[in-house]
């Protein structure tokens, strides 16, 4: 499961987007608080399985500020 503690130094950057792949199968869960956080410092979450974060994240970062934080084992 995500938490707040995974993404202190990613709040830290000068970024617009998150994008957060849950694994390969979608595994990993991403509380609403973890979302309502980072709603709150004005970053957008998306949220996908792990290979369609990679793929979002190639088409974001030539438009906007993101990171993306990926989940690679399940």
């Amino acid at each position: 499961m995500l938490q707040i503690d995974d993404l202190v130094e990613v709040v830290k950057t000068d970024i617009t987007e998150l994008i957060i792949g849950t694994g390969y199968y979608g595994t990993m869960q991403v509380p609403s608080v973890v979302l309502d956080y980072l709603n709150d410092k004005g970053i957008k979450a998306s949220i996908e399985k792990t290979p369609q974060a990679v793929d979002v994240y190639n088409r974001t970062i030539s438009e906007r500020a993101a990171i993306a934080a990926l989940h690679l084992t399940c």
